[in-house]
């Protein structure tokens, strides 16, 4: 009966370690310009505002 939690509880822990892949993140918006971005409607401008 013990080795049911124990064995869940090891799982939980190493689980992150082997599904964690080696990627950097991506930035999607720079702070300052809509470089990059594409709308989805017909739009004739669109700005980025903070």
């Amino acid at each position: 009966m013990t080795r049911c939690p124990i064995f869940a509880a090891l799982v939980s822990l190493f689980t992150p370690f082997f599904t964690q892949a080696e990627e950097k993140w991506i930035d999607l918006f720079d702070g300052k310009t809509t470089d990059g971005w594409t709308p989805r409607a017909e739009v004739i401008t669109f700005e980025a505002k903070n």
